[in-house]
């Protein structure tokens, strides 16, 4: 008997709690007219008066479902109170009376009396909306559709990016594309887009958009360099040791080698991969060691020339990395073995590992650290970690990690290279190439000395926005290399900023490297272009 009161009990409570409930039907029609089937819609309480700005998305939805194939929709156990009934997402809904925005809406006053029916309205555009369109003004001759990638990224938070293919003749198209700001953004193995393309996907199809591309890998033009040699080959990093004449190079797949001057390969180097190495003097003894990693990648690893793993950085057991931009052997204490100046994608920010690859100092104030370097800027016979970041500004850290100082190179910082212009210099020179927004395909490029006074300022023209992806002084010569996306590379004069001479068609992902001589001649201009490896010598005025 008291298990049978129990239950009438809770029984008569639920009945109660339902009966005070209100209801609300209608029915959801398409930007088109057509019934819009399959579609979240919700009752979401209309934001307390006393606090106005607390946005609608941030509140609970107290009553949910979906429409069925004709568009009708129920919601149910709403307790009274004031609502606005919406569709779609969740976090950028529609309102009734079709309606984009809470303050157009019409409020529905929702009792327990009796269901409140026929709240029909019609979407004021599509949920899921198309963009089309062509890559055009370069073949696109990569076979593998896997390479032949389009990707909308938002250009605000909520959507997620999208990725779809493009077909041989340019064309692609997005289905069910949210509406915001997007950059479209092209992949393709020989060809980079001219520019940016950012559309607005409001409440309408994108259709027509059309994305100049520019072709990378066929050469036009070259000027002041003579070749030397060449190899051909899937070659992807390179480092030049100028204490042997020799030049180490990583391959997309196998063994790296190890090459003279000459452009002989005199034997195979394990371990040698990555698309960037660099040669790092990481124990007491005189032989090298290499870091090798790729531009967003979890980990750098130091190998010798064995193909041994000596470290890796961060260590498997420590947080997940953000991904790594660039990597730079340094002697910050001047002990004659390197430590390695790594910058973090995202918000990584930079750290600085000793020479079994411990942590010493990291700065996590600096997010995107795209490029990372060293050098007695000062002239005090001290070294400096520089770096550049999201900002748009090079930095300049003492060498354990204090005393931070900001320069502006006047434009947006993208590589910073540092190193003595010529044997008579006492301090090192900041060597900074970037983009600006006010010359769209123009590499900018200047010289800084260490309190951020410009020595020179040179605009290097590109077919594409700029974008560098390497920046190499020789030494013993005052050259400096600088090599584009948009597979243009450029020799320049680093103590007078003038040019001496171009190259291009060297692909989207080139790496270079000056090599000297055992026998003091003027040094190589090694580069790699995925297809082959190319050793070039300065033409004399």
């Amino acid at each position: 008997m008291k298990m049978l009161m129990l239950i009438m009990v809770l029984t008569h409570a639920l009945t109660a709690s339902q009966t005070d409930r209100g209801i609300v039907t209608g029915r959801l029609h398409s930007s088109d007219g057509n019934a819009a089937s399959g579609v979240r819609v919700a009752a979401v309480p209309v934001p307390d008066s006393n606090l106005p700005s607390t946005p609608v998305t941030a509140l609970v939805l107290m009553s949910i479902t979906q429409t069925d194939s004709s568009g009708s929709y129920r919601l149910e156990n709403i307790p009274p109170g004031r609502y606005y009934i919406t569709a779609g997402y969740v976090d950028a809904p529609m309102y009734f009376p079709g309606v984009m925005t809470s303050s157009a809406a019409t409020i529905v006053a929702i009792t327990a009396a009796s269901p409140i029916v026929g709240i029909d309205f019609t979407l004021p555009h599509p949920l899921n909306l198309k963009v089309s369109g062509r890559l055009t003004g370069a073949p696109i001759p990569d076979s593998n559709p896997e390479m032949r990638m389009v990707t909308l990224f938002p250009m605000e938070p909520g959507p997620a990016f999208l990725s779809a293919q493009y077909n041989p003749d340019g064309s692609f198209e997005f289905l069910n594309v949210r509406p915001a700001k997007y950059l479209v953004s092209p992949f393709a193995v020989s060809a980079i887009a001219r520019e940016m393309t950012i559309i607005d996907v409001a409440d309408h199809d994108v259709t027509g958009v059309e994305i100049g591309m520019a072709n990378t890998d066929t050469l036009t033009r070259q000027e002041g360099l003579e070749l030397a040699w060449s190899l051909d080959g899937m070659w992807t990093g390179v480092a030049g040791d100028n204490q042997t004449g020799l030049i180490y190079a990583s391959r997309q797949s196998g063994p790296g080698a190890e090459i003279d001057f000459t452009g002989k390969i005199l034997r195979d180097v394990p371990g040698a991969s990555g698309p960037i190495l660099r040669l790092a003097h990481l124990t007491s003894t005189e032989e090298n060691a290499f870091t090798a990693h790729s531009t967003w990648s979890d980990v750098v690893r130091a190998r010798d020339f064995n193909g041994n793993v000596l470290w890796s950085y961060p260590p498997a057991n420590s947080a997940a990395s953000t991904g790594i931009d660039d990597a730079w052997p340094a002697d910050l204490n001047g002990d004659g073995v390197d430590e390695l100046v790594v910058g973090f994608n995202a918000g990584g920010g930079l750290h600085v590992v000793d020479s079994k690859g411990m942590l010493l100092w990291e700065s996590t104030g600096l997010a995107n650290v795209w490029s990372v370097s060293s050098g007695d800027v000062s002239g005090d016979g001290i070294v400096k970690v520089v770096a550049s970041s999201n900002t748009g500004k090079v930095h300049v850290f003492n060498a354990d990690g204090t005393g931070r100082r900001d320069l502006d190179p006047g434009f947006e910082a993208n590589i910073v290279r540092v190193g003595k212009i010529s044997q008579q210099d006492k301090a090192a020179t900041i060597l900074v190439v970037g983009t600006s927004n006010l010359k769209k395909n123009v590499a900018m490029l200047v010289a800084l000395s260490g309190d951020g006074t410009r020595k020179w300022s040179l605009d290097l023209p590109s077919q594409t926005l700029g974008f560098a992806n390497s920046i190499y002084l020789a030494t013993g010569k005052p050259w400096l290399e600088v090599g584009l996306q948009s597979g243009e590379i450029y020799v320049v004069d680093a103590e007078r900023g003038t040019i001496i001479a171009t190259i291009d068609g060297q692909g989207l992902v080139a790496e270079a490297a000056w090599l000297n001589s055992k026998d003091g001649s003027a040094p190589l201009l090694v580069i790699s272009t995925r297809s082959k490896l190319s050793a070039y010598r300065i033409k004399p005025n």
